[in-house]
């Protein structure tokens, strides 16, 4: 088996698909994690409601049931 294809069919996707998704919860992450950062130096700086942690919860559940 292809060390490249063998954990995303497990998944039910292709390798392509499986990049989009990680991708996607990557990108968020990335960017909550630079909202926080930024909000602990500088803690007059807000976290936008999209990147704080009830809405990163929201995402990362409804990311994970749509793949079940």
């Amino acid at each position: 088996m292809n060390i490249f294809t063998s954990h995303p069919k497990k998944q039910g996707e292709t390798y392509l698909q499986h990049m989009k998704f990680t991708a996607a919860v990557a990108g968020r992450m990335i960017l909550s994690s630079a909202f926080f950062l930024t909000h602990g130096f500088l803690p007059f700086v807000d976290i936008p409601a999209i990147y704080n942690l009830e809405s990163m919860i929201k995402f990362l559940k409804e990311k994970n049931e749509k793949r079940t």
